[in-house]
């Protein structure tokens, strides 16, 4: 069966293959499942990208070793994303990594990096199997088992150069072709995908403006948490398209609510801060400082000023925007200067 396997690269079996084989077919079969589950959310994508980069579209299956295809996961030494890509050799690759974005969790994005990164690799060895060893543990730890293993600057083939790697690029090899096997001929061993309800159709949208998570669900009627799902690579819920332009991943319809609806996008919550110390006042109260808020029966009340934002009337009472929204009956994230609002 492995022979059958339509792939650009020569498959080898042995016992260590044997082994990555037994793993998702019978010892991880729920995870196999799991990943049967969402493969059609990324694969369709990655094999676009693969194809575009000339490269062969089996290698889409090493996000089921890197990732076992969680865009949000983290490893112990900080990879990120389906593709595990550490910061530095993130950005090497083109990957906008700050305190907001990050590229690593972004379907397309880090599966162009990986398509550029897998290319140069092969390029560097002209064998698939030594560039999948490099991307796992880099190439000086390959170029130093080749030397030990007698290559000198000949590339030998991974099974020759297998003792003198890395332990964990000894087993990364052999994973990669049993996740290949598993996920193509798991119908042939009665592994089905777990059942996850029916799936969302889904599409990009462009947003141009600096907004938010909070503020996207307010105007496309779409639960904050699937906006995030789909959207990972904003790590605070925060769209910083006022800096560039950034697609984001919505539901159709949450898309069509958008546009029927016609209103700015931009989050008031990120307008700048106009907040300064008021000196005049403390000069004069002898450095005393004023109440937040009047105090009522019906709870603390603030009237707004210029410069005001929800977030930073939330930040000096100590609660939350959306608890004054609440309060107040607020839709949007627009306050009006004198307005009167009640903060708890």
């Amino acid at each position: 069966m492995l022979e059958a396997l339509p792939s650009a690269m020569r498959m080898s079996y042995n016992s260590l293959v044997r082994e990555g084989i037994e793993l998702y077919l019978f010892r991880r079969q729920d995870l196999l499942r799991s990943m049967l589950s969402v493969a059609d959310l990324y694969f369709p994508q990655m094999e676009l990208l693969l194809d575009r980069a000339g490269l062969p579209l089996e290698l889409k299956y090493l996000t089921i070793v890197e990732s076992a295809l969680n865009p949000r996961a983290v490893s112990p030494v900080g990879a990120r994303g389906l593709w595990q890509f550490m910061l530095p050799t993130g950005k090497i690759y083109g990957l906008t990594i700050n305190s907001l974005v990050d590229e690593r969790m972004d379907l397309e994005k880090s599966t162009e990096a990986a398509c550029r990164m897998l290319k140069d690799l092969h390029t560097m060895y002209d064998d698939w199997w030594l560039a999948i060893a490099a991307y796992n543990c880099g190439p000086g730890n390959v170029n130093r088992a080749i030397k030990r293993a007698g290559g000198g600057d000949q590339p030998k083939s991974f099974w020759e150069i297998y003792r003198f790697l890395p332990a964990q690029t000894r087993r990364y090899v052999p994973l990669f072709i049993g996740a290949y096997f598993s996920m193509y001929y798991h119908k042939q061993y009665g592994i089905e995908p777990r059942e996850l309800g029916q799936a969302l159709a889904t599409d990009q949208y462009l947003i141009q403006e600096a907004t938010t998570f909070d503020r996207l669900a307010e105007l496309t009627g779409v639960d904050r948490e699937v906006i995030a799902a789909f959207n990972p690579q904003f790590k605070r819920g925060i769209i910083p398209g006022n800096t560039r332009s950034y697609p984001i991943r919505l539901p159709i319809q949450g898309i069509l609510n958008l546009e029927a609806k016609d209103k700015p996008i931009r989050s008031d919550q990120l307008s700048i801060s106009l907040e300064a110390p008021n000196l005049a006042a403390d000069k004069a109260g002898k450095g005393k400082k004023g109440k937040k808020g009047t105090k009522g029966t019906k709870g603390t009340t603030y009237r707004v000023r210029s410069g005001d934002t929800l977030s930073s009337i939330a930040r000096n009472h100590h609660t939350t925007v959306k608890k004054i929204k609440q309060l107040n009956g607020l839709r949007s994230d627009r306050l009006k200067i004198g307005k009167t609002l009640r903060v708890d």
